[in-house]
């Protein structure tokens, strides 16, 4: 059964559906009946709109309860019914005959108002997000070469400008017009929806700066960047949580990505540290940062782990693939900063011996705490000294895994084929639900 959380955006658009509703039956004799069916879409795919830019304004406190990543899924989700709504009201306008008064006045609003919809529907669902992408070669390969981020980012922008289009569109119709009540309602979402998008851009340029102090190459393609504050305060986070950065005196694009940290959050300390996978067309830019680069972090985002599991003396065990590694290796340098000597196993995939890193720093872990150990298996090439092939159940029961099955806490983070296979060999191997820690950071 879904969780509760889940419905909470459905439901918000529900209610502003509701609302204007009823609003317009307030005056239904003014309403031609061949309009019933077109308006009320019309105002389904407004109410949606409204929500969308709401997800979109990342807000905090409802991230804490929802978490980022589901909230993006939903906003996904909601984009379908969106662009369904959107067809479904055009093709029922188009049925109605051509003598209706009101299509000369609202058809030039009406088509703006839809192109939008469907610029920003389209963007975010196949170019911004892997909804799609992921199970397509030829979507992935026209995201990484012709839609890329950045323009996609800005075409995804235009949403309040479709907020804006949908209003004019309906205050172009007389009887919704002469309608005082739902005017009022719908302009009053309207200024809600927009103010807030203005007030959310206007706060994100008061963003604590953060100045790039040091930058380590563990391989061709990665990078850890340790980021310290201009004010010298630095934020407080969790490990396994992450930041939106957007470096403001570098020569990267100017948008906000979200990177995971992999630093731990130690007292006293002065500087937080993300790693960084060329993996698209900004991190690939990454090699042009210079020390002294000024950057704003929004965050922390994410609960990967939480307070309760953070202290308890139960085993841990850590599955990643790739660079995957990073919001696990928070969690693993905070626990060897407390001094922890619970269990702790990783278990690492990585693909060719180029992507080999950390191994000099899992070593001492190891040393500190002699109830850590960790296994590494290339799925992609032999290299000597560690085991080959991909994670699977029969791995896991070869090191001993299938012995924590009942107690430990699982924590996954990697690719999303990696991830879901993870996942279903713990569910199939009865290992509690609480007990499994996701990270699907990949939107």
């Amino acid at each position: 059964m879904m969780k509760k959380r889940n419905w909470l955006f459905p439901l918000a658009a529900l209610l502003i559906y509701v609302t204007l509703m009823a609003a317009l039956l307030l005056k239904r004799e003014t309403l031609p009946s061949d309009q019933q069916l077109p308006v009320a879409l019309g105002l389904f795919a407004f109410s949606l709109t409204l929500t969308e830019v709401f997800i979109a304004l990342r807000l905090k406190k409802i991230e804490r309860k929802v978490g980022l990543p589901r909230m993006y899924s939903i906003h996904g989700f909601m984009a379908i019914i969106l662009m369904l709504a959107v067809i479904a009201h055009v093709g029922n306008e188009l049925t109605i005959p051509n003598n209706f008064t009101v299509k000369s006045a609202a058809g030039p609003t009406g088509f703006m108002a839809m192109a939008l919809l469907m610029s920003v529907t389209l963007t975010g669902m196949l170019f911004l997000s892997n909804m799609f992408t992921r199970k397509s070669r030829t979507l992935k390969h026209l995201k990484n070469t012709v839609f890329k981020r950045e323009p996609g980012l800005w075409i995804h922008r235009l949403s309040v400008l479709a907020v804006l289009a949908i209003y004019i569109h309906m205050m172009t119709i007389e009887f919704v017009r002469s309608n005082f009540v739902l005017s009022l309602l719908a302009g009053l979402y309207v200024v809600l929806t927009v103010g807030g998008y203005i007030c959310s851009k206007v706060t994100k340029m008061f963003l604590p700066r953060y100045v790039l102090r040091h930058y380590i190459q563990y391989t061709p393609g990665v990078v850890e960047l340790e980021l310290e504050p201009q004010n010298n305060k630095l934020m407080v986070y969790q490990p396994g949580q992450y930041v939106f950065i957007r470096f403001i005196e570098s020569d990267l694009p100017k948008e906000s990505h979200p990177f995971s940290i992999s630093s731990a959050p130690v007292t006293g300390s002065t500087s937080l540290k993300v790693i960084i996978k060329n993996s698209g067309d900004y991190t690939s830019l990454i090699n042009r940062l210079k020390i002294g680069n000024v950057a704003l972090l929004e965050g922390p985002y994410g609960s990967f782990m939480d307070g309760i599991t953070a202290v308890a003396t139960t085993p841990l065990v850590m599955l990643a693939g790739g660079i995957g590694i990073t919001p696990i290796l928070s969690i693993l340098r905070s626990q060897i900063e407390k001094h922890t000597v619970r269990r702790i196993v990783l278990i690492w995939g990585l693909a060719f011996q180029s992507d080999q890193m950390l191994f000099d720093e899992l070593s001492e872990i190891k040393h500190k705490n002699p109830e850590f150990s960790y296994y590494i298996t290339f799925s992609k090439e032999h290299v000597d000294s560690y085991d080959f092939g991909q994670i699977t159940q029969s791995y896991l029961q070869r090191i001993g895994i299938n012995e924590l099955y009942s107690t430990a806490d699982f924590f996954i983070c990697g690719p999303a084929p990696m991830m879901d296979s993870m996942e279903g060999i713990l569910r199939n191997n009865h290992v509690v639900p609480d007990k499994i820690h996701i990270e699907k950071f990949s939107f």
